[in-house]
This record gives structure tokens, C-alpha cells and sequence, in this order.
């Protein structure tokens, strides 16, 4: 295979989706998707956005390999954690295979920052506007943009919307909108969220904790949930670093951590350009960092630091 001799994993990448775009029906065809299998296999343990990319050739190319139980299992346990995306929710059911598979896909391209994939999936779907609408959030996560008041009532695009206002120059908008929203039927625990984050960006810290309080009382607060974030930047606050961070250090022991944990990671040293988190770390994973470190420094009142974040994060300088 002269795949097995490449060194460039995007190279690799190419061939394998040449040939499975070039040769399908091909009688050998089956020996490339074997050599697809093994790679996915032996990549998995030490190439996580390696292993992630043969997942979605797979499913984009070969999906009848996802009938094998193994193969099926291992993909979704590469698959990160989308609670923390409310746009990639999964759906209660789904009408056809293919549609799951485009869910799949969906999810895939946006971890990966595949936008001529997700293009290409959104031009295959003209008939499927909940799954044309999905990409479209993606998309606006991966590259925000303003796209106006128009989309307040599609909440599939509202919140990809919400965020591209989420800094501190324009936070002063979002709480109205929000409040909009959530009359209109906007997820309660989204809205409450979000606007947490606005307030702390806007420095109205005690108007973010009775914020904080009120989901609490209602249950949406705790550790493996995307409050925590509050939870540890307000105990900071209050506590010091040192402290906050003893009290929930015991949670930070997974080499790839779901978003609410960033930060924890971050003030733990473990989030370092020379980190294998930084090396195998999500675009959009890095995204999620550099946004709560802004919030961090903003809540510390840090401006320069806060500034300095911003800045990364608007040119996408990760």
C-alpha cells in the first residue's frame, strides 16, 4: 500500500479518498477499505484527529464497513462529546441510515474543521432543511459571522449567533436577546448560560451569580456539566487560585477533557503549545480555550491579558 509508506498524514488522507472516490465497484476496492480499517485501528491510540479523519472517510465513502460492530463501536467512541454544541443535539430519530450517517458526518467535519466537507454535505441535503441548517451552525462556530435578528426564532442558528456577539465590546446585546428567545421557547439551560457569560464579560459578576444561583436551583449546575466553568471561575474568585484549583484537580486526569474542563486544563499548565493536547486538540476545541481564557482575564479584571486573548481568538490565530 503507498499509504503505509507516507509520512505526510495528509497525503495519506488524499490517497485514501481518491481511491475510494476513483475505484468504487472496483474488485480490489475491498483490500484499500481493509488498509482503511487497520489504519483506523492502529492510529486511534496515538493519532486522535488522525483516526477521526479515516472515521469519517469511512462513513462518507464506505459506510457499509459500519456494519461491522467493531468498526460501528469504535467511531462513535472517537466521536467527542456534543452536549457542549446545543446544534449537533441528536435528533430522536432518524428516517433513513443515510440520514444518520450525515449526522455523523455533520458532527465530524465540524470537530476536524472540514468546511468544503460540510459545504459538500450541505449540497447533498437540499431536501433535509434540519440537517441544512446544522451545517450551517457549524459553520458559523468555526468562522462566526453576522447573520441577524432574522434567525432569533431558529434556534438551531440562534445560538452560533448568539456567540458571534460574545465578546466584551458587543455582550451588552445578548441578554435581551436572550430574554426574546427564551419567551419564545429558547432552552432554558442555553439561555441561562449564555447569558452568565455575557454578564461576566460585561463585569456585572454579581448579576452572573444570581444567575449561577437560579440554575443551580434548578439542577443544571455540576461538575459534568457546561456551568462549571462558573462554578470554578467564581470559586477563583473567591477563593484563589491555589484553593480552587485543590478542590477540583481530582477532575482533570483525562488526556482530552470535554469543553467545561478547559480551563481547569489551562490554569493546570496542561493546555501548552508542547502539550498533546495542543497537538491533537480540536480546532474548534482551541476555539472554546481561547474563550474562556478571555473570560477569565476579563473576570480578573486583567484587561491587557483579556485584550490580548481577544485578539487571538477574532483572527483565529490558534
Amino acid at each position: 500500500m503507498i499509504s503505509a509508506h507516507l509520512q505526510d498524514h495528509d497525503e495519506e488522507l488524499k490517497y485514501f479518498e481518491m481511491g475510494l472516490r476513483r475505484f468504487k465497484g472496483h474488485p480490489l476496492l475491498y483490500r484499500l477499505e481493509e488498509h482503511l480499517r487497520f489504519r483506523l485501528h492502529e492510529s486511534i491510540k496515538s493519532h486522535r484527529k488522525l483516526a477521526l479523519h479515516f472515521s469519517l472517510l469511512i462513513i462518507r465513502h464506505a459506510p457499509h464497513l459500519l456494519n461491522m460492530r467493531e468498526t460501528h463501536l469504535l467511531i462513535h467512541q472517537l466521536v467527542p462529546e456534543t452536549h457542549y454544541f446545543a446544534f449537533l443535539k441528536k435528533p430522536r430519530h432518524f428516517e433513513t441510515l443515510t440520514d444518520y450517517y450525515a449526522y455523523l458526518a455533520i458532527q465530524i467535519a465540524f470537530f476536524l474543521n472540514l468546511k468544503g466537507v460540510l459545504e459538500e454535505i450541505q449540497s447533498e441535503l437540499e431536501d433535509k432543511p434540519f440537517f441544512k441548517r446544522m451545517v450551517e451552525a457549524a459553520l458559523l462556530e468555526l468562522h462566526p459571522k453576522h447573520i441577524g435578528d432574522r434567525f432569533a426564532s431558529d434556534f438551531i442558528l440562534f445560538e452560533a449567533h448568539i456567540k458571534a456577539h460574545l465578546n466584551r465590546q458587543e455582550a451588552g446585546k445578548v441578554p435581551e436577546l436572550l430574554d426574546r428567545a427564551r419567551a419564545g421557547g429558547f432552552p432554558e439551560d442555553r439561555a441561562l448560560f449564555l447569558k452568565i457569560w455575557a454578564y461576566v464579560l460585561m463585569r456585572r459578576q454579581h448579576d452572573a451569580k444570581l444567575l449561577l444561583e437560579e440554575a443551580r436551583q434548578k439542577g443544571l449546575t455540576g461538575p459534568h456539566t457546561f456551568f462549571f466553568i462558573f462554578d470554578l471561575l467564581f470559586s477563583i474568585l473567591e477563593k484563589g487560585i491555589t484553593l480552587a484549583l485543590s478542590e477540583v484537580r481530582h477532575l482533570s486526569n483525562q488526556s482530552f477533557p470535554p469543553p467545561q474542563y478547559f480551563l481547569l486544563y489551562f490554569l493546570e499548565g496542561k493546555c501548552e503549545p508542547k502539550t498533546l493536547w495542543h497537538r491533537e486538540a480540536f480546532f474548534i476545541e482551541k476555539v472554546e480555550l481561547q474563550r474562556q481564557i478571555v473570560l477569565f482575564y476579563t473576570a480578573l479584571g486583567r484587561r491587557r491579558k483579556a485584550s490580548y486573548y481577544e485578539r487571538k481568538l477574532h483572527k483565529r490565530a490558534l
